[in-house]
This record gives structure tokens, sequence and C-alpha cells, in this order.
């Protein structure tokens, strides 16, 4: 089932460039990221991916449990959440 978006975050999913999002907590900052990131998994090619950065551990963690709702399982594979220490 699609997420409904608003005109602002379908706008978002829709561009081409390179965008600063900018939104208090609960505005849909981290599910706007993951369907972008979902979105641009198509063109990946073999050993690709799509690398989330964070400074924090909390925020990996919600990045890592708002994706279990929005990516399927086999988009696990494209997709990294690390915070910058780590990487």
């Amino acid at each position: 089932m699609p997420l409904p978006l608003s005109p602002q975050q379908q706008r978002v999913l829709d561009a081409q460039n390179n965008l600063l999002v900018v939104g208090g907590p609960g505005s849909g900052k981290t599910t706007v990221a993951l369907l972008k990131a979902r979105a641009e998994m198509a063109g990946l090619h073999e050993g690709q991916y799509i690398l989330f950065l964070s400074f924090s551990n909390s925020a990996v963690a919600q990045i890592n449990a708002a994706s279990t709702e929005i990516l399927q399982k086999a988009d696990y594979r494209q997709i990294r959440v690390q915070t910058f220490h780590s990487l």
C-alpha cells in the first residue's frame, strides 16, 4: 500500500537534483529519504549500494526501524545505514 505523501514530499521524491530537506521531528524526512533510496535502487549495479550516514546510533536505529516498514527484504542488500564513526 503506497504511503500518503504531501505535495512537498512528492516534490522531493520527483526531484532529480541534490536537495537539502529540513523539517522538524515527525515531518517525514526519514520516510521520504527511504522512499527516494528505494526509487534509486533500480539503477544500481552489482556491488553498489545506497549509504545513509548519521552522527548517532539512535538515528541509525530509527532509520533501520523505519526501513522495515518501507523497504522490502530484497532491498536490504542495497542499503547501508551507519554512523560516521563506524564508516
